[in-house]
């Protein structure tokens, strides 16, 4: 039994009580508890640490943390005497100590117990900070008579917006009702004390017949927010409910009327009412953010609530259209880094998925990331489309490095969560859609190698034995796709083509170290390969010393 266990344990209780109320923190948390690598442990206390000190950096410092070290910003949390001094020894002591994970040959087993101590003296803090009680802990007297009204229980603060039904005369204004939908759960997406479901599994419950209670439990949370949209010429109606999930009662609803040039101000509307609905307490900064309009003229917007529908069928023409779409929206609204960055991004997507195997494709899309910057130098559509192009140009870590800003001003950006995820969800629902999508877009690069991976599932022999030589090359250049293949090499027991493959992955950039060496079930066959082991301590060490 390791020296720390009892410490860990320690951990594991607090993050169990935090179900929902601190994502990012409990994310890191897990994984934590989850290592067994003393190095590993170093990496994701130290990461807590980053998460605490980044909201306290825009809570308490009024600013954005952007890429300032964390000593400085422990400086300057202690020089304006924002954090009490014993939480500041803390936050040095686990920096420090933290920071020899990076280099095994310093590394000292005995530091792992005091950096868990610390990280669970400032955790504890960090949550009486953010009026957070911790669950199953007893109130004392004095706190029994104060008037702080109660935590919510373990799910805490969380909401799912569900897809806003369309109700309106014509059923094709239904891209309007969902873009509506998009941009409610972007606005409170910039609430800090509200956690609240991403877009992509919202839309999994769009017609569902599910009930309020069922929904909840699905994804763990314990709000609804649900609604309607009529649209009808320049005239707008909209419903919206907030349901507590526990319960199955109604908190508050309001019924909008008014022109289509009200758009935005109910948007604002409706995320204040929920704000309020759940007693949050918007700061300056959550409010700036929930007035932003990203696109201010109304009928430019209905362009790229369009060309957003269009997009997501990713065929050719549904593309193109798309892309006629927003270049109207940019004719109305004049230069815009929202705009520009989705146009490029279908040149992109036409090179991604095979349509247009020309390089022009991704230098096109590379000449406006400047001209997105020089519009708004903190755009996170810029930052979106730069990570989009590193990662098809084989730079992963800065890539993920400018998902990261995108995230962390918009929890909720579609298409990066969609990137990050991308080949957990396509292994999860390969064989179910392949048949399906193959016929409507059978020259699609993405789904003749999706169809490679079905074969394989299916037991089917050397699947990859007529592999189209351009979707080959194609997959050379991708660290996703090169995985791909390894893993369908996996299936079939091909083990020597399927370290060659995982290599050329690994080259390209695949270094998540515990999802490669643990969790992904399609290289089992081959994890007790000498080749693998080989492999898997190159990407440890870099994994390690990966930083984002």
């Amino acid at each position: 039994m390791a020296i720390w266990s009892a410490e860990i344990k320690e951990i594991e209780k607090l993050c169990e009580s935090l179900k929902g109320q601190f994502p990012d923190l409990e994310k890191e948390l897990e994984r934590l508890i989850k290592a067994d690598d003393e190095n590993m442990i170093l990496l994701y206390s130290r990461r807590c640490l980053e998460v605490i000190n980044t909201d306290l950096c825009e809570c308490e410092l009024s600013r954005p943390r952007k890429s300032e070290p964390l000593k400085g910003i422990i400086d300057k949390l202690h020089k304006e005497r924002k954090v009490p001094s014993h939480i500041i020894t803390s936050m040095h002591g686990l920096s420090e100590l933290s920071t020899y994970g990076a280099h095994p040959k310093d590394f000292d087993p005995e530091q792992v117990k005091p950096v868990l101590v610390n990280l669970d003296i400032i955790i504890k803090w960090y949550l009486k900070y953010k009026d957070f009680q911790i669950v199953g802990k007893q109130k004392s007297e004095e706190e029994k008579t104060e008037s702080k009204p109660a935590a919510i229980s373990t799910l805490g603060k969380s909401l799912i917006v569900l897809p806003f039904e369309n109700i309106s005369p014509d059923p094709d204004q239904e891209y309007f009702s969902d873009g509506l939908t998009e941009e409610i759960i972007t606005d409170l997406s910039h609430i800090n004390n509200l956690l609240v479901i991403s877009r992509s599994s919202a839309m999994t419950f769009k017609g569902t017949k599910k009930t309020i209670p069922e929904i909840v439990k699905s994804v763990n949370v314990r709000y609804v927010l649900k609604g309607s949209v009529r649209k009808a010429g320049n005239n707008l109606r909209i419903t919206a409910q907030l349901i507590d999930g526990m319960t199955d009662t109604h908190l508050w609803a309001d019924k909008y009327n008014g022109k289509l040039d009200d758009v935005f101000d109910i948007q604002e509307r409706v995320s204040q009412s929920i704000a309020d609905a759940l007693k949050i307490r918007l700061n300056p900064e959550e409010k700036k953010r929930i007035a932003h309009l990203p696109i201010e003229n109304v009928k430019a917007y209905e362009y790229y609530f369009r060309a957003k529908q269009a997009m997501d069928a990713w065929t050719e023409s549904e593309l193109s259209q798309a892309e006629q779409l927003l270049q109207k929206a940019l004719e109305i609204e004049g230069e815009n880094a929202l705009l520009y960055s989705q146009l490029r991004y279908i040149n992109y997507q036409y090179w991604n998925l095979g349509y247009r195997i020309d390089e022009k494709c991704l230098k096109t899309a590379s000449e406006y990331v400047n001209k997105i910057f020089a519009i708004d130098a903190d755009s996170i559509h810029g930052f979106f489309l730069r990570g989009t192009l590193e990662l098809a140009g084989e730079n992963v870590q800065k890539s993920i490095h400018d998902y990261n800003r995108v995230l962390s001003f918009d929890p909720n950006y579609a298409e990066v969560l969609f990137w990050l995820s991308a080949w957990l969800t396509f292994l999860g629902k390969a064989i179910s859609a392949i048949d399906k999508l193959g016929k409507e877009i059978p020259q699609n690069y993405v789904f003749k190698l999706l169809n490679v991976l079905k074969s394989a599932l299916l037991g089917e022999k050397s699947p990859l034995g007529s592999l189209d030589s351009n979707l080959e090359r194609w997959a050379k250049k991708d660290s996703s796709y090169s995985l791909a293949i390894a893993e369908c090499y996996s299936i079939t027991q091909e083990t020597g083509k399927a370290i060659e493959w995982l290599n050329l992955s690994i080259n390209l950039g695949s270094i998540n170290y515990p999802f490669l060496n643990e969790y992904d079930p399609l290289l089992k066959n081959i994890r007790n390969d000498e080749r693998f082991k080989k492999l898997m301590e190159r990407v440890k060490y870099e994994w390690k010393n990966f930083e984002v």
